[in-house]
């Protein structure tokens, strides 16, 4: 607080609370950088300066940080960045990377309607068996899909939250591959045995660069329009998981027959 004592504060202003936040923009990531140390927080998105986000254990809510303005957020998303080792070139309008710990950053750019970060952290997850005595799925169903994936076969989970997919996908790759080569994209999954790779190309080129890993089972969680080239390229291979944003079964396939059409008269 040295900094502050000749300082003339508003009335009631915490001079303790404002130097913190001032250290914390210049040498950490903000406001921000309480929320990533808390491991109850799955996900936090930032709209701008003033509008932080976080999911904590599961249920979205207003963070009531916010940083200076939009050159701090900038200053942020470089550092988290620079340590993915995926720093943006000076004129990118976009930018993403996967820290040491899986946590995955998204950043836009202000050339591109931003500054906005999305940061998904790597959940460790429910095991298969944690799923189903939360109710997420029944036993029967649970034996059923980790069969499939132990037999190499193509499995399609559907839903449109990244981090739910993830985890069951997750629970799928622990009980049916534990001791296989598994290779992840997009889905930044933890076991000891998942390599996981984020970036380099579209989604269908990732996939492609997994297979070429030596990978007995891919898993692919395609945010873009690269579920359908995923899914047949898992069922050529030796079988594993895709992942794709979707309401229901029924909404799933019918974005993969889609994709199907799209592909096979050229887009």
């Amino acid at each position: 607080n040295e900094a502050l004592r000749d300082v003339n504060l508003p009335h009631g202003a915490d001079g303790a609370a404002i130097a913190s936040s001032v250290v914390s923009e210049a040498l950490a990531i903000g406001p921000i950088t309480a929320l990533l140390d808390d491991p109850s927080v799955s996900r936090v998105v930032v709209n701008g300066a003033a509008a932080i986000f976080v999911t904590r254990n599961g249920v979205a809510e207003a963070s009531p940080g916010r940083f200076s303005g939009a050159h701090a957020v900038v200053a942020a998303a470089h550092r988290l960045l620079s340590a993915a080792g995926a720093a943006p070139a000076e004129e990118a309008a976009f930018a993403s990377g996967t820290l040491a710990d899986g946590t995955y950053v998204h950043a836009v750019m202000p050339s591109a309607g931003g500054p906005n970060l999305t940061i998904e952290r790597a959940s460790a997850g429910r095991s298969l068996d944690e799923l189903v005595d939360g109710d997420v799925l029944s036993r029967n169903i649970g034996r059923y899909l980790a069969a499939a994936v132990s037999a190499g076969r193509g499995v399609v989970v559907g839903g449109n939250h990244g981090g739910a997919r993830a985890e069951l996908m997750g629970a799928l790759v622990e009980a049916g591959a534990a001791g296989l080569r598994v290779v992840s994209v997009g889905a930044r999954l933890r076991a000891a045995n998942v390599a996981n790779i984020a970036g380099g190309g579209d989604e269908a080129t990732q996939v492609r660069e997994a297979l070429k890993m030596g990978a007995d089972r891919v898993v692919a969680d395609c945010t873009g329009g690269g579920a359908f080239a995923a899914l047949c390229a898992v069922a050529g291979a030796g079988g594993g998981i895709v992942g794709l944003a979707a309401g229901s079964a029924a909404d799933a396939l019918s974005r993969l027959e889609h994709q199907a059409c799209a592909a096979t008269h050229g887009g």
